[in-house]
């Protein structure tokens, strides 16, 4: 059971929220961070809440107040960059990409040009008569572009020519204000869009396109789901594009698909039964038995180092340099869940499952399971409906609890059930209120049907 405490520890994370339209129309756009709690109001009367998105470090966020006007709200130094959005016409991301240290995006309006907004103060960028940032680009004829987790690094591709490219860009003021060609290769086959599968053999997330946390490779396929004929995996090494194309796998490998490059040489892969752990300078496959018939969740935590990879039934794994090991294999039953939050280092996870309790009279009442989970073994706290949004190193959980309306099974989604009031879940089991969040968060729409009332992401330990 949750015990309820008063003085919430402040958690290493920040949450950003909109509430609904107030008796004059404004609305304003609310910050959790570490404890503190802020507001500034940004949207006006006719203006779209649908489209706020928060940096997936937690640093800023980009927020659309017209078809391309927008704005980069810096959470670390309060810098604001308007800027000119690519543009959207079906409210989903737009293709906007959080590097490190830039925002990144492929211009369809820019003969599909790569386009970089650098994010770092000090950095001389050049405006336009109304205040907006003129954002660098380089390339044409681009699909789509995949930054690198820890260099200003982006692989990008043309899936209609085959080309494909590795580009760096400024994160420093005495750095020249161009996007540089680091290296180039042609006659690839490359996929269409890296957007993800659904479902990949059980692997949910599946990727079409995977770069190393330095930029320093990239593989590649048509179809990681294999519904593709020509579905040979492939690599194209930064330092050598002359040796860019298909990629060799030992006999272990073939048939498995790629989850992650871990560095240069380390790579994660799986089939229906394992997990692998690839190291090509060594040659050496390690494999690791998983639950054949659960799905799970990868999440790249160590700013790209290591990954987690987590069922809703409770088992989780851990992949990093060193190699592959179960960090849980507890299960418990869980319906209904939601979308598990995992901390910087990967130590930490946690979800929420829908319970059904009773009344006197035999009335279902819905509540909630919040499960939580790490090397000491699996939690699971019973209450009422919670959401999960972030989780810290220290195992401290940031959740809020919904309003039920009509079917519990969703209300842990965090688009389904009104939110009600902020909690913190201390690693010692105890429940603080952080705020009421009043006036009511309203819905922000991310594209594809999925919406949320309120995003969080937990802080790295170096911020």
């Amino acid at each position: 059971m949750l015990v309820t405490g008063c003085g919430a520890e402040p958690v290493e994370a920040r949450a950003i929220w909109v509430d609904e339209a107030g008796g004059d129309g404004s609305r304003r756009i609310h910050v959790y961070d570490r404890g503190e709690l802020e507001s500034f109001e940004v949207l006006g009367d006719n203006e779209p809440v649908q489209r706020v998105l928060l940096d997936p470090r937690g640093r800023g966020l980009v927020v659309r107040v017209g078809d391309r006007r927008g704005a980069w709200f810096d959470l670390d130094d309060g810098r604001r960059l308007p800027l000119v959005l690519p543009f959207d016409l079906d409210n989903s991301r737009s293709n906007i990409g959080f590097a490190d240290g830039a925002l990144t995006w492929i211009d369809e309006f820019n003969d599909g040009a790569l386009t970089v907004v650098p994010l770092a103060a000090g950095i001389p960028l050049e405006r336009r008569d109304d205040g907006t940032v003129v954002a660098l680009s380089r390339g044409a004829g681009l699909s789509w572009s995949v930054a690198a987790a820890r260099a200003p690094i982006s692989f990008a591709g043309d899936s209609a020519s085959g080309r494909a490219s590795f580009f760096r860009y400024p994160t420093r003021a005495d750095q020249p204000l161009v996007i540089a060609l680091e290296a180039e290769a042609e006659g690839l086959a490359l996929p269409p869009d890296t957007e993800e599968q659904t479902v990949c053999r059980r692997i949910i997330g599946c990727p079409k396109v995977i770069v190393d946390p330095r930029g320093e490779l990239a593989f590649f396929a048509k179809s990681p789901d294999g519904s593709e004929p020509d579905d040979r995996w492939q690599i194209f090494e930064r330092r050598s594009p002359a040796s860019a194309g298909p990629l060799e796998l030992p006999p272990g490998l073939v048939g498995a698909r790629a989850l992650a490059a871990l560095d240069r040489w380390v790579s994660i892969w799986f089939d229906e039964n394992q997990l692998f752990h690839y190291d090509r300078r060594r040659g050496t496959v390690d494999s690791l038995p998983r639950a054949g018939s659960l799905s799970l969740y990868p999440f790249s935590v160590e700013r790209g180092s290591a990954m987690i990879l987590a069922s809703r039934a409770g088992q989780v794994y851990r992949a990093d340099l060193d190699g592959l090991r179960a960090v849980s294999l507890e299960t418990t039953e869980c319906q209904g869940s939601g979308q598990p939050v995992v901390s910087p280092s990967g130590r930490w996870i946690a979800w929420s499952c829908s319970e059904f309790g009773y009344l006197d009279d035999f009335t279902s009442v819905p509540s909630s399971a919040v499960l939580r989970v790490s090397e000491a073994g699996l939690e699971r706290y019973v209450g009422v409906s919670m959401a999960t949004l972030a989780i810290g190193d220290d195992g401290d959980l940031l959740l809020y609890s919904v309003e039920p309306t009509g079917d519990p099974t969703l209300e842990v989604l965090g688009s389904a059930g009104l939110p009600r009031t902020m909690f913190v879940l201390s690693s010692d089991g105890v429940l603080t209120r952080v705020d009421e969040l009043e006036p009511t968060p309203s819905s922000v729409l991310f594209g594809l049907g999925l919406s949320a009332y309120i995003q969080g992401v937990a802080l790295a330990p170096e911020r």
